[in-house]
């Protein structure tokens, strides 16, 4: 289940965090993908192809699954932070969750969840600020944020 997570940032104190990774290759558990769809969507980026503007993150639809669409978006949202200048980690076409942190243990990487959260909030503050418990959002999506909820364990390590 996606949840709110106390973090290590006096300018973000909390987060709104994914339990499992979304993206083709992760397990899109749909609490999470609804939140990558309703972070992707408050952050409002242009979505730039061969050059030009191809539209707007605002744009995306959120139902939970994670489609073309969804993955679509991830990856212009990598892009986007690429041509800022602040894609500090691997262009995967994911989106994993982070630690209390923030960031990868002993290296200089943040988390792309991280980033979004930043940027939904920048952008559309009361609404992040909301998405516990606006019923704009989907209830399952709120019921997984409510402030206080007991942050879940971390996800077990797959076997090698």
């Amino acid at each position: 289940m996606a949840f709110t997570m106390q973090f290590a940032s006096t300018s973000n104190p909390t987060i709104y965090n994914l339990t499992h990774g979304v993206g083709a290759t992760r397990a899109n558990f749909r609490d999470d993908v609804f939140l990558v769809q309703r972070l992707m969507q408050l952050a409002n980026f242009i979505i730039v192809r061969d050059g030009l503007p191809a539209g707007s993150s605002a744009q995306i639809t959120v139902d939970g699954f994670f489609g073309p669409e969804t993955n679509g978006m991830i990856q212009a949202y990598e892009e986007n932070l690429r041509r800022e200048g602040r894609l500090f980690f691997v262009a995967d076409g994911m989106m994993d969750s982070a630690s209390p942190d923030g960031g990868v243990p002993g290296e200089d990487v943040t988390y792309k969840i991280v980033i979004l959260n930043v940027d939904a909030k920048q952008t559309n503050q009361n609404d992040y600020n909301l998405l516990p418990f606006d019923s704009v959002n989907p209830p399952i999506l709120r019921q997984s944020l409510i402030k206080g909820a007991t942050p879940p364990p971390p996800p077990p390590e797959p076997p090698h």
